[in-house]
C-alpha cells in the first residue's frame, strides 16, 4: 500500500527480514575514534563484516565504513575479524611512516 510517497510501503515482514540480516555489536572506544563492527547474514548463512570507525562530533563527525571481503561461518569471527582490521587501519593511519598525515589526507594541493 502507497505511504504517500508513491514508494510501497515496507511490512513488517520486510522490517523484520530487515532485522534478522544485519546486526549492530557493541561499539568500543579506541582513543578519539568510535569502532563499531558490524555483520550481517546472507542468504547461504554465512556472515559477511564491516566496521564503522567514527571521530569528531556533531557537524565535524567523520564516519568511514570498511567492507570486508572474507566471509565467515560464524557472526563472532566476522566480529573478530572487523575490529582486527579496524585497530591495522588506526595504527596504520598514525604510524610514523605513514605518508599522509590525518590534514594533509583531507587537503588538494595548492596551485602556484
Amino acid at each position: 500500500m502507497p505511504n504517500g510517497t508513491g514508494l510501497p510501503r515496507l511490512g513488517a515482514p520486510a522490517l523484520a527480514h530487515q532485522r534478522k540480516t544485519s546486526i549492530q555489536n557493541p561499539s568500543i572506544d579506541i582513543g578519539k575514534y568510535r569502532v563499531s563492527p558490524l555483520t550481517r547474514r546472507l542468504p547461504d548463512h554465512r556472515y559477511a563484516a564491516s566496521v564503522s570507525i567514527r571521530s569528531g562530533s556533531g557537524i565535524h563527525t567523520h564516519d568511514r565504513v570498511l567492507r570486508l571481503i572474507p566471509l565467515f561461518d560464524s557472526s563472532a569471527d566476522a566480529i573478530r575479524y572487523a575490529m582486527d582490521q579496524a585497530q591495522a587501519w588506526l595504527r596504520e593511519q598514525h604510524s610514523p611512516t605513514s605518508p599522509f598525515t590525518p590534514h594533509e589526507e583531507r587537503t588538494w594541493p595548492r596551485k602556484n
